[in-house]
């Protein structure tokens, strides 16, 4: 089995980004929308203040909605494996799943192989007929 401990604190930070992002954007947009309601009042000194903060939130936004985020897992597994097409039905999409074992499909050398995909805390492991693959690199 293959350690993805690295990738998965990747996939977690990922999806805290995510929530941030949205968070940050909704913020942005309240805060435009209170500024909107200052200048209607007359008060164009405090919404001016008000709009540059939404700026730097809608900026902020922006920043961590495009930071880099890590492959899927199915492109992860397929990535450590040598792999290609790798559809495993985890219904998982951040971090790893529960521990157990997930039904996959991959495609190797043109043709598509069914197997499992095993999972036991932070580690992976691909197996057709009850016998692991190698990896074909480090995760």
């Amino acid at each position: 089995m293959v350690d993805l401990s690295v990738w998965e604190q990747a996939a977690r930070a990922a999806r805290d980004a995510d929530i941030l992002s949205v968070a940050a954007g909704a913020l942005a947009v309240g805060i435009a929308l209170i500024a909107a309601g200052l200048i209607r009042r007359g008060r164009t000194a405090v919404a001016c203040a008000a709009l540059v903060a939404a700026a730097v939130l809608a900026v902020g936004a922006h920043g961590l909605a495009g930071a880099q985020a890590p492959r899927t897992l199915s492109a992860e597994v397929g990535h450590v494996w040598g792999v290609s097409r790798v559809s495993c039905d985890t219904g998982f999409s951040y971090g790893l799943p529960d521990d157990g074992s997930y039904p996959c499909s991959w495609t190797k050398d043109g043709k598509t192989i069914k197997g499992t995909l095993r999972i036991k805390g932070s580690k992976a492991g691909l197996y057709v007929d009850g016998k692991a693959l190698k990896p074909a690199r480090d995760a």
